[in-house]
């Protein structure tokens, strides 16, 4: 009795030394590819604005509860440029925590995405394990989420972090969501709500968490379950009653929010939007297969249907032909995978943004996971053992590749562009980062080429007259800026610019017009303001 006691303390314990070495070498694979973007800059993506622009309000540490009644780009100096859209406190928070450490210095906001995100890839081998998955899989969901080069975005591009800490507040509420149905514990109960609260002031995506929580619960927990029926039912109608009281808190703090938005959030343009942006599912898809293709702006236009197509018709064919499957567990992960990643689609621009699939990966992962060979992968054997340490060698160097991406302004947009052929949004912000270098033909070029994927692409036009006034071309400055104005009248920018070039033709009254018309439509407009106050109130006179 004895020596059997002494085998399973010795057998547990050689289960937890594996445990906590894969851990370790998860954590040494995360640290090793992402630790050199802690020498990353800003790349003028959302970070100028979330960051520099907004400075002063995210390092003062008592805006702590302002962040939950205002749009994440909310800025107090110009309260009229946010979209009143996005309500995510949480990233706002997490910003101000890293203003706190950093000032303006973009190394330590990188450095939170790696913490981040070296949590999500430790959580997740706990959360498969937690529900039931082997040791071995376990680690090798851990070792894709912390390799895959798709996923580089969520840790290279700072604001790419708000999917990553999604995914981190979804994984502990499911994590406790076990624990409690397991043991009927409610304080479990609490933690899986308050991490259900959390993911919702971080995405609204995780507005979908019931789903899939009771996806698992009705498909593959009860039809196992042998405790008592009204114990089970009890559990139910708590963990729905408190879905409801925490739906009902999010809803209501949104709401007054939102309620400022300009936003046509009408069903018939919200289907319109989806249905556009459709294509980028079998392009998230393929890039989840095999990395290939990879875009840090894809648009639906880029999905190459020649390699995605085969590849997720490969997939299913493994699926189907895999004897030892759950179709339970793969309904769940293709519920996970599906309501996770669909609600993007309705966003209307830069909706093949490679870190939104993040979250939705794990529930590839989960229907991945049911093919045989996978399912019956044995680390101890040869062939698998290589095939794995292949596979994230690989991974591993794409991944590299792809972060290299993130290094600056410049790197970003140009990686865009070029990986990015039919995104005219790429080629406008290219453009602006070669007019930073001084390269004003080549800036011309690309800003022509974006015009060719899309006319009435905003700023383009505006950025081209900059150009020309610079080179004192002023009758095709003015040309471009009318085009501007035809395609984005309500720019404020535009009106600007074209003050600045009647300024340099010394054309007083057309100057202050424009200035005016830019104050009219942005009161915030300071360029225009100092430069209004200049022209009518010059130094000397009183």
């Amino acid at each position: 009795m004895q020596r059997r006691m002494k085998k399973q303390s010795a057998a547990k314990k050689k289960v937890k030394n594996t445990y906590n070495y894969q851990l370790l070498l998860i954590g040494l694979l995360v640290s090793a590819l992402y630790v050199r973007t802690t020498h990353f800059d800003f790349v003028g993506l959302d970070d100028n604005i979330l960051i520099k622009a907004n400075y002063k309000y995210i390092k003062n540490i008592g805006n702590f509860f302002s962040a939950f009644s205002h749009d994440v780009f909310y800025n107090p100096t110009s309260p009229s440029s946010s979209s009143g859209f996005y309500y995510r406190p949480l990233v706002t928070v997490s910003l101000m925590i890293d203003a706190q450490f950093s000032n303006q210095n973009p190394g330590f906001y990188h450095f939170t995405n790696i913490l981040i995100h070296l949590f999500c890839c430790l959580l997740l081998v706990r959360f498969l394990l937690v529900y039931g998955y082997s040791s071995q899989l376990a680690f090798l969901g851990g070792l894709i989420l912390a390799v895959h080069p798709m996923l580089s975005q969520a840790v290279g591009w700072i604001p790419g972090r708000n999917d990553s800490m999604l995914t981190l507040c979804i994984l502990a509420s499911l994590i406790f969501y076990k624990n409690y149905v397991d043991t009927g514990n409610t304080k479990r109960l609490f933690l899986h709500l308050l991490f259900f609260l959390s993911a919702l002031f971080t995405k609204e995506t995780a507005i979908f968490l019931p789903i899939v929580s009771f996806f698992w619960y009705f498909l593959i927990h009860l039809p196992q379950d042998k405790i008592q029926v009204k114990f089970r039912e009890k559990n139910f109608v708590r963990t729905l009653a408190g879905y409801l009281v925490i739906g009902l808190i999010w809803f209501f703090m949104r709401k007054h929010v939102v309620a400022a938005t300009q936003a046509d959030l009408s069903p018939a343009h919200l289907l319109q939007t989806f249905i556009s942006n459709f294509p980028v599912y079998f392009q998230l898809l393929q890039k989840m297969i095999f990395p290939y293709n990879l875009s840090i702006m894809s648009v639906a236009a880029d999905t190459n249907y020649l390699i995605a197509l085969p590849l997720i018709a490969l997939v299913i064919l493994l699926l189907v032909f895999s004897k030892g499957k759950s179709k339970a567990a793969l309904l769940w992960g293709f519920a996970w995978f599906n309501v996770f990643l669909l609600p993007s689609f309705l966003v209307p621009i830069l909706t093949g943004f490679e870190h939104r699939a993040y979250l939705p990966m794990i529930g590839f992962l989960l229907m991945l996971f049911e093919i045989d060979f996978m399912k019956n992968l044995d680390f101890r054997k040869k062939p698998a053992l290589v095939a794995v340490i292949a596979a994230i060698l690989i991974f591993s160097l794409v991944n590299t590749s792809q972060t290299g991406a993130f290094a600056n302004n410049f790197r970003f947009w140009e990686k865009a562009s070029e990986n990015s052929p039919h995104s005219a949004l790429a080629k406008l912000n290219y453009g602006a980062a070669l007019v930073q270098q001084g390269r004003k033909e080549d800036a011309l070029r690309t800003y022509w080429e974006g015009l060719k994927i899309n006319p009435n692409e905003p700023m383009i036009h505006n950025n081209i007259a900059v150009v020309y006034t610079g080179v004192q071309q002023f009758d095709s400055a003015k040309k471009e800026f009318a085009e501007e104005i035809r395609v984005n009248p309500a720019y404020a920018d535009a009106y600007y610019n074209l003050g600045v070039t009647y300024e340099k033709l010394r054309d007083t009254a057309q100057m202050i017009s424009n200035w005016q018309k830019a104050l009219e439509i942005n009161p915030h407009q300071q360029l225009a303001r100092r430069a209004l106050e200049k022209a009518t109130h010059p130094p000397g006179i009183r």
